[in-house]
């Protein structure tokens, strides 16, 4: 098999980065594939490999959009899901991170599936079928995001408080934990909303788009997808951070 009948076999999402053994060198991990602003890359890291070029694929809706606007691409890395996983209250410096992205709410009350891979040094946000992880490194250690396995749709932090019917869209995991207090948290994993994201989040009765005053044209956007199918409202944060607000702060604003 040569480069470009491998890489054609392959499914790889918009802004989306895949980190596979080479099937050319045998290096494992060493091949990453990108799909990015109409083209497939691959390049294998290995120094005694060949394995790198590019092609040309047809683009998306949304990749259009983002080239017309002008919109840079937010690649995602993606890896298989590590070998090894530990529980996050076994560390302290874990334990604290989680408090203070007031994640550890969400965990104690298994609201969200959250671990720990030491190869990786991430701490790892469980999909709700299981089958994926969204990993974030605490400490310097990039891309700051990785997924691992099957991140298809939202992730989604259920409640058991008394906004069950009202899901938040937010930027990231950690603030969907934030928000699952009282609010059904949802984060996006992504700069717009695809078929099955929209038909997860159509389900709610109210939905509150909550993005800073930078995303304002995307909170916009992702307002009039969901138009007449749900009480949508859109929540400015401007300049705030959902996980690192306390619950009370994140009520004044989401129920104001």
């Amino acid at each position: 098999m040569n480069q470009l009948q491998f890489i054609q076999g392959l499914s790889v999402n918009p802004d989306e980065t895949l980190k596979l053994n080479c099937p050319f060198c045998g290096g494992r991990s060493k091949l990453y594939v990108t799909r990015r602003d109409g083209k497939i890359l691959w390049n294998c890291f290995k120094a005694t490999c060949t394995a790198k070029g590019a092609v040309r694929t047809d683009r998306t809706s949304v990749e259009l959009t983002n080239a017309i606007h002008n919109t840079p691409a937010q690649v995602m890395c993606k890896s298989g899901i590590p070998n090894t996983l530990v529980r996050v209250d076994s560390r302290p410096t874990l334990v604290n991170w989680l408090e203070k992205s007031h994640c550890w709410d969400a965990y104690l009350h298994n609201r969200v599936n959250i671990q720990y891979s030491p190869a990786e040094d991430r701490i790892l946000f469980g999909m709700n079928d299981g089958n994926g992880y969204i990993g974030r490194s605490i400490t310097r250690k990039l891309p700051k995001w990785r997924t691992y396995g099957d991140t298809t749709g939202c992730f989604v932090v259920p409640t058991d408080g008394t906004h069950a019917d009202t899901a938040v869209l937010v930027e990231d995991a950690p603030s969907a934990c934030a928000v699952s207090h009282r609010f059904t948290g949802v984060a996006l994993l992504g700069t717009n909303l695809d078929r099955t994201q929209k038909n997860q989040v159509r389900k709610y009765k109210n939905i509150i788009v909550a993005l800073d005053k930078d995303a304002s044209k995307k909170g916009l956007r992702l307002s009039r997808q969901l138009e007449g199918y749900s009480n949508v409202r859109t929540k400015f944060l401007d300049g705030l951070d959902l996980k690192h607000l306390t619950p009370e702060e994140i009520d004044t604003i989401l129920l104001d």
